[in-house]
């Protein structure tokens, strides 16, 4: 096993793919038709006005559709804005779909605590 292997599995299974297809009914319909995966649920217009990019405002207005392949989330995302630091931007510049993300499941060894526990009185 490769170094880069060895480190990759270490971050545990890959439990969902993220990605921002050029043409959302074209994807929908390979994912359901070519690759047997759905039904997709559909959470739209998501925006998010608080977000900020290389410190200046950013608005982001997008929608996901999420389906499960077995125990693997599938994320189609369709973002309606498309500012410079968009993930549909950066797709543009990649030159067709590309993927976002991947997250992993990871068990830890022991829980780690968010803050210390009070006194008791």
């Amino acid at each position: 096993m490769s170094t880069s292997q060895a480190l990759i599995s270490r971050l545990g299974t890959i439990m969902q793919m993220a990605y921002v297809p050029e043409d959302m009914d074209g994807a929908l319909r390979y994912w359901t038709e070519t690759m047997g995966v759905g039904p997709f649920f559909k959470i739209a217009n998501i925006q998010v006005d608080a977000a900020r990019y290389k410190g200046e405002p950013a608005s982001i207005d997008f929608s996901v559709y999420i389906a499960y392949w077995g125990d693997m989330q599938i994320e189609l995302i369709e973002q309606y804005n498309v500012p410079p630091q968009s993930t549909k931007a950066g797709a543009a510049r990649a030159g067709k779909a590309c993927t976002t993300s991947a997250s992993w499941w990871r068990t830890w060894p022991a829980p780690v605590p968010c803050a210390p526990k009070p006194a008791p009185r």
